[in-house]
């Protein structure tokens, strides 16, 4: 606890925490998006794309989901990392714990 906040490894995260994101963060987990400022993430290892896409709290169209969930626009997901901005967000699932699925926004 260096800022007055409670850290947690990353090892023991689990759905339903809030993690907070800035500048040079890996993403340790697939996140949704509750809170962002100028949240722009570098996610070229899973699309290929060369440029960070820009994330908010705000969700993409729902059909856009069901073809290509690597789209939405208040999720964060593992294996990414934050360009610049920072953000809160809910812990969904971490990546060795199988199929990955997000938790209910709440």
């Amino acid at each position: 606890m260096s800022s007055g906040r409670a850290a947690r490894a990353v090892a023991r995260l689990v759905p339903g925490d809030v993690v907070q994101l800035t500048a040079g963060d890996m993403v340790p987990g697939d996140v949704r998006i509750v809170k962002a400022k100028d949240l722009f993430v570098i996610q070229g290892s899973l699309t290929g794309e060369s440029f960070p896409v820009e994330k908010s709290e705000v969700p993409t169209n729902a059909a856009d989901v069901a073809t290509a969930p690597i789209a939405l626009s208040n999720v964060a997901f593992l294996g990414t990392s934050v360009e610049s901005g920072a953000a809160g967000n809910r812990h969904a699932v971490r990546g060795d714990r199988g199929p990955r699925r997000l938790a209910p926004a709440s």
